[in-house]
């Protein structure tokens, strides 16, 4: 403070007694960097010897320029933040940088096939879960060289959660792919589903199955509440999956402490 805010009406210089203190969110956006990679080269003049160049750094792409950060923004933008390509491709021109979506494209291909021992961990460590939980999401799929109309279908995703640890997903095309019959057809152990009947030969001894069913009572109390305004009796189940619920939240908080 400075200048007369400082001088009290009885003539002395105010003295600092405290500091109020304010804060203000600020926001720096995200920038790129081009990061120059010299590699020497030697050659002999004398006797004109072949010329050596330096070996180059590694890359997460062989031949790419795209460095591990932009490489993990594009994935973590495309599959957690669910932004297509297109629209990665405008949030970069933002800050003056046109990659094109062929690229975007190519670069996604490629680090799916890098990460795949991953996958392929996590899906043996649900595999070998006590309790697997499953359920699938209809998802509208655009497919190629289709005419307008007729080039989105419905395909499905399939996700599979073990021992509420590890998580991996599965796409099929319809939902009687069968494809959470073959994922599960080596598992043994408690596999909560709900009635859809394609799960049941995961439970069919006679057909190879090796699972445990357990079912979902909140599959289970959707029907009781659907009817419930057209017969009380329904809140008695309502109820008892309620008193269920508590038992779980009880046990989850003993768990957590």
């Amino acid at each position: 403070m400075e200048g007369d805010a400082r001088i009290c009406t009885c003539g002395k210089e105010k003295t600092t007694v405290s500091w109020d203190v304010s804060y203000e969110l600020e926001f720096h956006p995200a920038h790129f960097e081009v990061i120059e990679d010299r590699r020497e080269v030697v050659a002999c003049r004398p006797c004109g010897g072949e010329m050596e160049r330096a070996p180059g750094s590694d890359r997460v792409i062989e031949g790419s320029y795209a460095g591990p950060g932009l490489l993990s923004q594009v994935m973590v933008s495309k599959y957690v933040d669910h932004n297509p390509l297109h629209r990665i491709k405008r949030i970069f021109e933002r800050s003056g940088v046109d990659i094109p979506v062929s690229t975007l494209s190519g670069w996604v291909v490629e680090m799916a096939r890098q990460l795949g021992p991953i996958a392929a961990l996590i899906q043996a460590e649900v595999l070998a879960s006590h309790l697997v939980q499953t359920d699938d999401t209809g998802i509208k799929v655009l497919m190629c060289g289709q005419s307008k109309g007729q080039n989105i279908h419905k395909g499905h995703m399939w996700i599979y959660i073990g021992d509420q640890r590890y998580a991996c997903y599965e796409y099929t095309p319809t939902r009687e792919n069968n494809g959470q019959a073959n994922f599960l057809k080596s598992y043994e152990g408690w596999l909560q589903a709900d009635a859809y009947a394609g799960y049941d030969i995961c439970f069919d001894r006679d057909r190879g199955g090796k699972a445990d069913e357990v079912g979902c009572w909140c599959h289970a109390r959707r029907y009781f509440r659907e009817i419930v305004d057209t017969d009380p009796r329904a809140a008695v189940a309502i109820n008892a999956v309620s008193k269920l619920y508590d038992i779980e939240r009880e046990a989850t908080k003993a768990e957590m402490d």
